[in-house]
């Protein structure tokens, strides 16, 4: 915290949060505090190899990283079912930084958090959303040094933030080019038969990874706290817009920042109403 890096990208924060948006403002069926166990659950789907080489091939024309497709995809989703369209995501992201000569042989959690602002509504199509995305999360990838947490505890001394709830608890969470068993992982490590995120202070937690050649996604979410079948339908939603931007290569540079069909749209009507 001494060194000239941290000053750095301690100003660039304490000036981002200055216009930060807060968090998705997703219909609430209960308030945590009045749960008595948080208890997550845990879902996977998976995005077929096929599907899943297209968008990353349409991406990489476009010099969109995989990563950023699926972090705007996850925005346009959290964004359809969210009151307010200016909304911040927090990321998680692995974060080894090269303090020792050796510091890749350690195994631990090297992971941190990074916030990132989305505004929905700049950009006219899928496309230019994606890009305005990546440009975002590349600026403040580059700013490691004034931690996540750090961020969100200066965040909530702006006064613009119940304390009493969690300051960014919709997480988006990466794992390509990290890979699970069976891809990149030693053949000595032992093989995953189960995962599950229980983080504080998060109420969903989206995971992307590969394996196989295929897209596996995963979602650790407590589902009292959203109405019933909330969350059923955004993944339903998430999933469906992937394989659509997969298929339709039109959808990309549509006209419009509603590419989401709701299901239930009386539950959309009732959020914006509170």
């Amino acid at each position: 915290k001494e060194t000239s890096l941290y000053e750095k990208d301690k100003n660039y924060w304490l000036n981002e949060i200055k216009s930060m948006p807060p968090a998705p403002e997703l219909p609430i069926e209960n308030i945590p505090d009045s749960l008595q166990t948080a208890r997550f659950n845990h879902y996977e789907s998976i995005l077929v190899s096929d599907r899943w080489n297209r968008l990353k091939s349409i991406g990489k024309k476009e010099n969109i990283t995989p990563s950023a497709i699926l972090l705007t995809a996850f925005s346009e989703v959290i964004g359809r079912f969210s009151k307010t369209q200016d909304f911040t995501i927090n990321l998680t992201r692995f974060n080894r930084l090269p303090v020792h000569d050796r510091i890749n042989d350690i195994i631990g959690d090297f992971t941190s958090l990074v916030m990132l602002s989305v505004d929905r509504k700049n950009g006219a199509t899928f496309l230019e959303r994606c890009k305005n995305v990546q440009k975002k999360l590349w600026q403040n990838l580059d700013h490691p040094y004034f931690c996540g947490v750090e961020v969100q505890r200066e965040y909530s001394k702006l006064g613009s933030k119940d304390n009493s709830s969690p300051i960014m608890p919709i997480v988006f969470t990466s794992g390509l080019g990290i890979g699970l068993e069976g891809d990149q992982a030693s053949n000595d490590f032992p093989k995953i038969k189960y995962n599950m995120s229980e983080t504080p202070q998060v109420w969903l937690d989206h995971q992307v990874a590969e394996k196989d050649g295929n897209l596996y996604l995963f979602w650790d979410v407590i589902d009292k706290i959203f109405p019933d079948g909330l969350v059923n339908e955004i993944m339903l939603a998430y999933e469906k817009l992937l394989t659509d931007l997969a298929v339709n290569k039109d959808m990309w540079t549509n006209n419009t920042w509603n590419l989401i069909s709701i299901l239930d749209q009386s539950r959309i009507e009732a959020n914006n109403t509170k």
